[in-house]
């Protein structure tokens, strides 16, 4: 097979292979499959919703897509629910320095959960105005995590050996934003039209953190003849925190035509007001 035949032979695949992709690609919802904001393939493929005609949460990553909307008005809410599984464990051996069994001494499976909302509405078909008001979640300080300290007694005889302690993380807190959307729309031609918009929301928010350390009956019993000097207590280390702040938001959105579109934002530097306190028990 000469060399002109094995190009023309792997275009042809590659060819077939690319009509096979509409499936997969950001143009999917030509075909009568419309992807949503949040949707998994609209995430993989890298939409960050700079530009977007058909989702209101997308005006608050760009405040100039309230215009651009295809409805005059609407709403959208969401729940996030978000599940994290985290275990951990270590080889366990005998005397003879055979392997026994996986010790597991972490294991966390936790549920976390969120809501978000959005409503707008807008005047004008050329030339348009619009307002929003939303309330969704910027940040999220979430996170649990449990453990059980052990030594290596007793494992030559192929049992576990005794919980020594018992260590504890909790994280707690989401930053909120809650605020307005406001943008104007121009319409430059059929296919072409530009949009500006401007947001600014309120901040406000917690994050706590508690760590805490609790030894077994099994290991005060242990130590019980112990100098008090050598024996750590329980201990319990607690932060409470309230954030506060406000974030303003410029972005513009221009049609090119119906098939193109640039979607532009930026998002001035926010200071947070932290304030709170600690606390320390042993």
């Amino acid at each position: 097979m000469n060399k002109s035949i094995r190009i023309i032979i792997t275009s042809l695949i590659l060819s077939i292979l690319w009509t096979l992709l509409s499936a997969w690609s950001i143009s999917d919802h030509h075909f009568g499959n419309r992807f949503m904001t949040f949707d998994a393939r609209s995430f993989s493929m890298g939409n960050a919703n700079a530009y977007n005609t058909v989702s209101p949460f997308a005006i608050t990553t760009n405040p100039a897509n309230l215009t651009l909307l295809r409805a005059s008005y609407g709403t959208q809410l969401g729940l996030n629910l978000t599940r994290n599984e985290d275990n951990r464990a270590i080889p366990l051996y005998n005397s003879f320095d055979a392997y026994v069994d996986d010790a597991t001494y972490s294991s966390n499976i936790y549920t976390f959960e969120d809501f978000s909302g959005i409503a707008f509405g807008k005047l004008g078909d050329r030339n348009s105005i619009g307002l929003a008001v939303f309330h969704q979640p910027l940040l999220n300080f979430e996170g649990d995590y449990y453990e059980e300290v052990r030594n290596n007694r007793n494992q030559d005889n192929d049992v576990y050996p005794e919980v020594i302690a018992k260590n504890q993380i909790n994280n707690d807190g989401v930053l909120y934003q809650s605020g307005l959307a406001y943008s104007l729309g121009y319409m430059i031609s059929e296919h072409a039209n530009l949009n500006l918009g401007l947001s600014y929301a309120m901040l406000k928010g917690t994050a706590d953190r508690q760590v805490r350390i609790n030894w077994t009956d099994w290991a005060v019993n242990t130590m019980a003849t112990a100098a008090p000097a050598t024996v750590l207590p329980d201990s319990l280390f607690e932060v409470k925190t309230e954030l506060e702040g406000q974030r303003l938001q410029v972005g513009t959105a221009f049609t090119v035509n119906h098939r193109l579109g640039i979607g532009i934002s930026y998002a001035f530097k926010s200071t947070l007001d932290r304030t709170g306190d600690q606390k320390t028990v042993h």
